[in-house]
C-alpha cells in the first residue's frame, strides 16, 4: 500500500491530508507514504519504463530489492505520525519525480516516455541529474570520456577466479579447435526473498536481459582466444517468466582455427557455468561452479575456493596497476566496449 501526495499538498499542509487516512479503517497505518513532483493524479495517470502503469512502477521503485540497494529510503504513515506528533515535530517521504526516456536515436534504452525516479528528502527539492548510459550505445567516442594518458580498467571478474587461472594455463599445452559455453541458471533463485519481476534484470528499460547480465562469458572468451571474425546471436524472451526482457541468447562464432557456441539463459533450473573446450587429446571441462578442472585423460583438479577470492585478486591488480607505472590495462575501456558489442551481436 502507498499513499501518494502532491507537490503542493505537502507544502501546504500534509499532515491535514494524512489524517483522513490515519482515522480510516481500511488504510494500514504500515502503508507507505511518499510525495510526488507535480499532481498526484498525473503522476498515476502516466505511463513509465518499468511498467505499464506508474502504480505498479512506484510499487517496484519501493520494493524490497531496491531498499536493499541503499538507494532508496521509506517510511510509513505510522511513523511519520509518531514523528510529527513527537519531538522534533518533522518527518520525512521520499520525492519521485517523473524523468522523460531518452529513445533508442538518442542512445537511451528504449522504454515508454516517461519513468520514475526516486530520492529522500524532506517533502521536496531538486535531484542532482545522473548522466546514464545504455548498454546498447556501442558508438560512444572513449576519447572524449577519458581523460588523456589516464588510467582504466573495466572490472572482469570470471577472469580471475581460480577455475579461468588454470584454464589459462592449460591453453599453454592444449589446442582447442571448439568450445562450448554454458551459463544457465533459474533468475527467481538469484536473489533468495527479493520478487525477480521487481528487479532490473526483468526489464528491458532497466538494462535488463540475460544477453548483458552475462557478458561474462564473452568477457573470458574474448580474454582466452580474441574477438571472432564472424559471429551469429539469436535472442528472446520463449519461457514463462514474467519479464519482458530477453530470457535466452545463443551463438555461434568462427575463429580462424576455432569455433565457439555459447548458450546463456534464465530458465535453467539448478546452476550450470561451463567452459569445454575440445582439442585432439580430448575435452578439458572447466565447471566454474563446482570449482573443478577436468583433463582429457580424466583426471580432476580441485579449485574451489570462495567467491571473493576472484575480487581480492582483481583489486590487488588495480591497485598494483593505479600506483605503478603508465602501462595498458590488461583490459582497457576500448576491450571492454568490443567485448560488449560482441555480446549484442554486432560483430
Amino acid at each position: 500500500d502507498l499513499i501518494l501526495l502532491g507537490e503542493e499538498t505537502a507544502q501546504t499542509g500534509a499532515f491535514d491530508a494524512l489524517d483522513f487516512f490515519l482515522r480510516n479503517e481500511y488504510v494500514p497505518d504500515s502503508c507507505l507514504l511518499a510525495v510526488c513532483e507535480g499532481n498526484a493524479a498525473d503522476m498515476l495517470g502516466a505511463t513509465s519504463a518499468i511498467d505499464d502503469t506508474s502504480s505498479l512502477a512506484l510499487e517496484k521503485l519501493f520494493s524490497d530489492a531496491a531498499k536493499k540497494s541503499g538507494r532508496v529510503m521509506t517510511t510509513t504513515l505510522r511513523e511519520f505520525a509518531i514523528g510529527y506528533y513527537g519531538v522534533s515535530e518533522s518527518g520525512f517521504m521520499p520525492y519521485v519525480r517523473m524523468q522523460p526516456q531518452k529513445s533508442e536515436t538518442q542512445g537511451g534504452a528504449g522504454g515508454s516516455e516517461s519513468g520514475s525516479g526516486g530520492g529522500s528528502g524532506a517533502g521536496g527539492g531538486e535531484s542532482q541529474s545522473e548522466v546514464i548510459f545504455s548498454a546498447e550505445q556501442t558508438g560512444l567516442d572513449l576519447a572524449a570520456l577519458l581523460d588523456p594518458g589516464g588510467k582504466a580498467y573495466v572490472a572482469a571478474p570470471m577472469r580471475w577466479c581460480g577455475v579461468m587461472l588454470a584454464v589459462k594455463a592449460a591453453l599453454r599445452t592444449l589446442r582447442p579447435y571448439c568450445a562450448r559455453v554454458l551459463c544457465s541458471s533459474y533468475l527467481p533463485d538469484w536473489r533468495p526473498g527479493v520478487d525477480y519481476r521487481t528487479v532490473y534484470s526483468a526489464h528491458k528499460a532497466l538494462g535488463g536481459g540475460v544477453t548483458i547480465d552475462l557478458i561474462h562469458e564473452w568477457d573470458y572468451l574474448v580474454d582466452l582466444f580474441g574477438k571472432p571474425e564472424r559471429l551469429y546471436n539469436l535472442r528472446g524472451h520463449y519461457s514463462e517468466l514474467e519479464i519482458d526482457s530477453d530470457d535466452v541468447s545463443l551463438y555461434i562464432a568462427e575463429y580462424p582455427h576455432l569455433l565457439a557456441e555459447v548458450h546463456l539463459d534464465y530458465f535453467g533450473r539448478g546452476y550450470r557455468r561451463t567452459l569445454e573446450l575440445f582439442c585432439p587429446e580430448g575435452s578439458l571441462l572447466a565447471d566454474f561452479g563446482a570449482g573443478t578442472l577436468t583433463w582429457p585423460d580424466g583426471r580432476t583438479d580441485h579449485h574451489e575456493e570462495p567467491v571473493n577470492e576472484r575480487y581480492l585478486r582483481e583489486m590487488g591488480y588495480f591497485l598494483d596497476y593505479a600506483a605503478g607505472p603508465a602501462a595498458e590495462s590488461l583490459n582497457p575501456p576500448a576491450t571492454a566496449l568490443e567485448v560488449l558489442k560482441l555480446t549484442l551481436g554486432e560483430k
